[in-house]
C-alpha cells in the first residue's frame, strides 16, 4: 500500500509545479527551484492527508475544459461586478435579497466544491452552503440565481468524465 500511495505524488507535484508555471510565469532558475520544492512539499502532504480518501483525478482534457471554464467564470465574474455596481450605486434600483435552494445533479464532490466557489466568487452570489448535493445560495436578487444551471453544465462537461 505504501507504494501505491508514493505514485500519487508525483501527478500531484507535477499539476502543482505545472500550476506555478502559469501564475509565476518565471523560468528564471531560482522561482524554478522554488515551485518545484514547493510542488513535491504540498504533494506530499497532500498524500499524507488523502490516504484514506480517495484523490480526485484530473485528466489533460479536463485541465483543458477547465482552462476554457475560467475564461467563462471571468467574463461572467466581470459582467456581475458591473450589474451589482449599478444595483449599489443606484438608490432607484432594489435590491431584494433571497436564498436559493438548488439540488445538483454533479455526481463528484470536486464538481460540487467547483461549483460552489464559483458562484461564490461571482460578485451577488454567495454559497451559503453545501450539503451532499444541495446548495444554498444567497443572490443580492433572485435573477442572480439564474446563472446556477449554465454553471453546472459547464462544471459537468469538464469534471464529470469518468476517473481513469
Amino acid at each position: 500500500m505504501p507504494e501505491r500511495r508514493q505514485r500519487k505524488v508525483i501527478p500531484s507535484a507535477l499539476f502543482l509545479f505545472l500550476f506555478w508555471l502559469l501564475i509565476s510565469g518565471s523560468f528564471h532558475p531560482v522561482d524554478l527551484a522554488l515551485g518545484l520544492f514547493l510542488s513535491l512539499t504540498l504533494g506530499w502532504l497532500a498524500n499524507r492527508a488523502y490516504r484514506e480518501a480517495e484523490v480526485p483525478w484530473v485528466t489533460p482534457r479536463q485541465i483543458g475544459g477547465l482552462a476554457l471554464y475560467l475564461l467563462h467564470l471571468a467574463g461572467l465574474i466581470t459582467m456581475a461586478a458591473f450589474h451589482v455596481a449599478r444595483r449599489v450605486m443606484d438608490p432607484r434600483l432594489p435590491i431584494a435579497p433571497v436564498t436559493v435552494i438548488h439540488h445538483t445533479n454533479l455526481r463528484r464532490d470536486i464538481s460540487r466544491v467547483a461549483l460552489a466557489n464559483s458562484l461564490t466568487l461571482t460578485p451577488g452570489t454567495l454559497t451559503v452552503d453545501l450539503e451532499g448535493s444541495e446548495l444554498r445560495i444567497h443572490c443580492l436578487e433572485a435573477g442572480f440565481g439564474n446563472q446556477v444551471q449554465r454553471l453546472e453544465a459547464r462544471i459537468a462537461r469538464v469534471f464529470e468524465e469518468a476517473e481513469p
